[in-house]
C-alpha cells in the first residue's frame, strides 16, 4: 500500500519596505482571503484527512499586521479611495493592476469583471489602459478585483458576500466598505483555522526559518562546493551560523506566540519544501535545540527531506557548525 504525505507550503517573502512602511505587493493579503483561509477551512469537510502545513514566519507576521489594520499596500489603499476622487495616476493603476487574477477561473466567469477586462484591453490598444473607464466602472473594478479573491467557502456562507456577487455591478462606496469589513474578518480568522485544525488532530504545523533563507548557505555560502566542486567559489567568505540560529529562534517564538506549536515543532530548513532538489539544501532541524543552551546542529543530506514516523530527525552528514541532538514527538 502506498502512503502519501501531503505537505502544503504557505510562503510569502517579507514585502514591507521598512523605509516607507508600505508592502510593495498585495499577495499576503489576497492569498490570505482565498487560499490561506480556504485550505485550512476545507479540512473540516474531510475529517479523516491528515495533512501538514508549513507556515513561514515571514508570512505570518505580515498576515498579523494586515489583520490588525496596521499594514498597507498600494492595491489596498487605491482600492478604498472613492472612485470619483481617484487621481489620474490611480486610475491608471487600477486599470493596469486590478486584473491580477486567473482569467479563466476568476475573471471570465463573472460578466461584469470580464466586461471591465475587455475595456482595459481596448484602452491598451489605444495607448491608455484607463481611457474607457468611467468613475462607476472604476468603482466596480475596485470591488471585483477583491471580491474574486474571497474564498468560495466563505462566500457561500456569508450573506454580504453573496449579495455583492448577486449585485454584480453599479456598486456603491458603502459596498466597498462592506467588502473591507469582510476582508478584515477573514484575515483575522486565518491563523485560528490552522490552530483549530491542529487541535482536531487533522493537521501538523511546521515552520521555516523566519525569513525563509537557504539555511545551509547562511551558515557557509561555500557549502555547495561539496557537491558541485567545479563551480566557482564565492568571491567573499559568507559564514553566519549565528544568524541561522537567530532565524530559528525567531521562527519558534512567533509560532509559539500564535499558539501554533511548541518546543518540539520541526523546522524545515531547506530552500522551499516545494523545491527540494539540491541535496545541499535538504535539511530537517528539531528547533527545540534553537531555544536551548546548546548551539543548533546544521546538517545536510543526499536523501529527500524526511523524518521518521516518530518525528526523529534523520541522521545526516555534519556541517560542523555546532552540535545538539534532540528527538521530537509528532504533533498528534
Amino acid at each position: 500500500m502506498t502512503r502519501v504525505a501531503l505537505l502544503w507550503h504557505m510562503h510569502q517573502p517579507f514585502y514591507q519596505d521598512l523605509a516607507t512602511g508600505e508592502h510593495i505587493l498585495p499577495w499576503v493579503r489576497l492569498h490570505a482571503l482565498k487560499d490561506y483561509y480556504g485550505m485550512a477551512a476545507l479540512t473540516r469537510e474531510f475529517p479523516s484527512l491528515k495533512v501538514t502545513f508549513n507556515l513561514v514566519p515571514s508570512l505570518l507576521v505580515q498576515l498579523e499586521a494586515f489583520a490588525a489594520g496596521q499594514a498597507r499596500d498600494r492595491h489596498l489603499e487605491v482600492g478604498l479611495v472613492p472612485a470619483d476622487q481617484l487621481r489620474e495616476s490611480d486610475r491608471q493603476f487600477c486599470a493596469e493592476q486590478f486584473f491580477h487574477a486567473h482569467r479563466a477561473r476568476m475573471i471570465d466567469p463573472f460578466p461584469r469583471y470580464a466586461e471591465l477586462f475587455a475595456t482595459r484591453e481596448a484602452g491598451r490598444r489605444r495607448g491608455n489602459a484607463a481611457a474607457g473607464f468611467t468613475s462607476d466602472d472604476l468603482r466596480d473594478l475596485q470591488v471585483w478585483h477583491k471580491l474574486v479573491w474571497i474564498d468560495p467557502i466563505y462566500a457561500d456562507r456569508d450573506s454580504r458576500v453573496r449579495a455583492l456577487f448577486a449585485k454584480g455591478r453599479d456598486f456603491s462606496e458603502l459596498d466597498k466598505q462592506t467588502l473591507r469589513a469582510v476582508e478584515l474578518e477573514i484575515l483575522g480568522r486565518v491563523v485560528g483555522e490552522y490552530r483549530e485544525a491542529a487541535e482536531r488532530g487533522q493537521v501538523e504545523i511546521s515552520a521555516s526559518p523566519f525569513y525563509h533563507p537557504i539555511l545551509p548557505l547562511l551558515c557557509d555560502a561555500s557549502v555547495f562546493l561539496r557537491t558541485n566542486p567545479s563551480w566557482p567559489p564565492p568571491e567573499q567568505p559568507f559564514v553566519y551560523p549565528e544568524d541561522a540560529s537567530e532565524q530559528l529562534r525567531r521562527a519558534v517564538a512567533l509560532h509559539q506566540r500564535a499558539e501554533l506549536g511548541h518546543r518540539d515543532l520541526l523546522v524545515a530548513a531547506d530552500v522551499d519544501p516545494a523545491q527540494e532538489r539540491d541535496e545541499d539544501c535538504q535539511v530537517v532541524i528539531p528547533v527545540g535545540a534553537a531555544l536551548s543552551e546548546q548551539p543548533v546542529q546544521f546538517r545536510r543530506s543526499a536523501a529527500p527531506m524526511i523524518r521518521d514516523r516518530n518525528a526523529t530527525a534523520i541522521p545526516m552528514a555534519e556541517f560542523g557548525v555546532g552540535c545538539s541532538t534532540r528527538t521530537t514527538r509528532p504533533l498528534r
